[in-house]
């Protein structure tokens, strides 16, 4: 009996919380709101951020990739992948780094391709070191709360709304840094969050800011 009341207590609140505060929130200001004392996003609910800045247009004159691109590579852009079958403009694995050189990218789509690779701070620390300064850096991943996102046995790690922020100037666990090897430096510009039972995701878009520019 007191499990049957604790869930229904649990369904009320969340109700309460999908009523007060609709299917999207949409927040802007510095940074996204913080989460400890917040009920979670109902299933369903989109949770949006912008920074004031946002939107921002990539830098002009560099190049445009999409990695882990596959078949369904964005118009426009270099493909980056491991596989021959799609042939890609670049055949590479992108666990052992980017070949390209450094500050010569000014957009990167990375859509679905970091959770397959072995190394979060490495790869972040390669798409940093390509950037050229002001490069957008658009990134999708699933979020933990969804079964696919447990359930691909091709996934080596999973997300949460707080996993960039440990990656980003202006993000919440930037103290740790130096400890963890992390040295991009980039500024988190957008973030959405999509709490779904089977098919969430997170999305940030970064900005990156370069050593000797503004």
């Amino acid at each position: 009996m007191t499990r049957l009341i604790a869930w229904f207590v649990e369904c009320w609140r969340r109700l309460r919380h999908q009523l007060v505060h609709g299917l999207i929130n949409e927040y802007s200001g510095e940074l996204p709101p913080a989460r400890e004392d917040e009920m979670p996003l109902p299933w369903g609910a989109r949770s949006i951020w912008r920074h004031p800045d946002f939107p921002i247009e990539p830098p002009s004159g560099k190049l445009k990739i999409d990695l882990g691109a596959g078949d369904r590579k964005e118009p426009g852009f270099l493909g980056l992948d491991i596989s021959p079958r799609f042939a890609p403009d670049i055949q590479c694995d992108l666990s052992k780094g980017i070949p390209l050189a450094d500050d010569t990218v000014g957009h990167i789509l990375a859509r679905h391709i970091l959770e397959h690779l072995p190394d979060l701070i490495f790869i972040m620390n390669e798409l940093y070191r390509v950037c050229a300064n002001g490069a957008l850096v658009q990134i999708d991943v699933p979020h933990v709360d969804s079964a696919m996102a447990v359930a691909d046995p091709t996934h080596r790690r999973y997300f949460s709304e707080e996993s960039f922020h440990y990656f980003c100037l202006n993000g919440r666990h930037t103290r740790l840094n130096e400890a963890y090897g992390i040295h991009c430096r980039f500024d988190l510009m957008a973030e959405e969050i999509f709490r779904h039972r089977r098919n969430g995701y997170i999305k940030v878009t970064l900005t990156a800011r370069k050593e000797g520019h503004a």
